[in-house]
């Protein structure tokens, strides 16, 4: 959760999502996506390898060159968005249950959302339409157009991952059983309890031994017999 009280390097105790502002104020080496990265292995011990990051606009841009996604809407889901693009300055998003193709501009007020719901939905929803961005790319054989499509990628894309790494990575997507994808986060009492920091913000602080258990759990490899 972006409240996870946490350990920064360099810096101490703040909130997870301020990791990557607090490394130009601390001059770390290799900026925000490095003291990200420090941050993740601090307190979690999983090691980051790569990392890929766009802004709202690359994000509706990502969304837009798979053809859209499609998610799966398991409540009514109701907000209205800020939206320079209509006569009126605002748009309404109304989604019933049910399956819906949306495009970058819903996906990402689809992701954003908390208006009537929960910072920890919106984990969910992100997750969801992670997955797919995956399905779309691969049904429309985008995974086979990744030295074409990499001049476009960079355009909008901020990674570390260099051309041969996407193409191995490629090959590993076409033969993903997307069923064996699982996606957990961080949340309940048993893991996180709200509480107000000393500079009066809410933050939720960790159970270490939980929480260390729990990222045990997810973390290791299928059996064998998988």
């Amino acid at each position: 959760p972006r409240d996870y009280y946490a350990w920064i390097p360099g810096w101490g105790l703040d909130k997870i999502n301020t990791a990557y502002s607090r490394a130009g104020k601390i001059g770390y080496p290799g900026g925000g996506p490095a003291l990200i990265r420090a941050t993740i292995a601090y307190n979690f011990g999983i090691p980051i390898h790569y990392y890929a990051m766009v802004d709202f606009t690359g994000y509706r841009q990502v969304v837009d060159a798979v053809g859209g996604v499609d998610v799966v809407v398991e409540c009514p889901f109701h907000d209205t968005y800020p939206d320079p693009e209509s006569p009126t300055g605002q748009t309404d998003i109304d989604l019933e249950p049910g399956v819906h193709h949306l495009d970058g501009k819903f996906a990402l007020w689809y992701v954003r959302s908390r208006w009537n719901t929960s910072d920890f939905d919106r984990h969910r929803r992100q997750q969801q339409v992670l997955l797919g961005v995956l399905q779309q790319a691969r049904s429309a054989g985008m995974l086979l157009r990744i030295p074409e499509l990499w001049q476009l990628y960079q355009d909008y894309v901020e990674t570390d991952l260099g051309l041969p790494e996407l193409l191995y990575l490629g090959t590993v997507a076409l033969r993903l059983d997307e069923r064996d994808v699982h996606s957990y986060f961080i949340r309940g009492s048993q893991l996180i309890t709200p509480w107000t920091a000393p500079n009066g913000g809410y933050v939720l602080v960790p159970d270490l031994e939980a929480v260390q258990a729990f990222v045990q759990r997810v973390m290791q490899p299928p059996t064998e017999s998988r």
